[in-house]
């Protein structure tokens, strides 16, 4: 059968090989913990880095860096962002007072 399709070419040039696919490192439970560290803008993490390390000391897993990137960026639309530092416990009142009596550009 396999022969009379790549006969035909057409049959053979659309063959797909791949036979199922491979369940999640990353069970449900441990995907909520990860979707609520990456909605708290105040968790610290800076980078995909720091990421897998929490991951490999909370969650227990021994991940690859492009597996979690991958991973992160595909459930949860994540991107490689630069940005000022800003320190994460910083006063919001001293923000605050520091934007009203900051000298507007005209």
């Amino acid at each position: 059968m396999e022969k009379y399709l790549c006969k035909r070419r057409l049959r053979c040039v659309f063959k797909d090989g791949r036979i199922g696919f491979k369940p999640s490192i990353i069970k449900d439970n441990e995907r909520e913990q990860l979707e609520k560290l990456l909605t708290n803008p105040s968790n610290g993490i800076v980078g995909y880095t720091e990421l897998l390390n929490w991951v490999n000391t909370e969650l227990h897993k021994d991940m690859k860096y492009i597996t979690l990137v991958k991973y992160v960026q595909r459930n949860f639309n994540t991107k490689i962002k630069v940005a000022r530092k800003s320190h994460v416990k910083k006063e919001e009142k001293a923000v605050e007072a520091f934007k009203k009596t900051s000298i507007k550009s005209v």
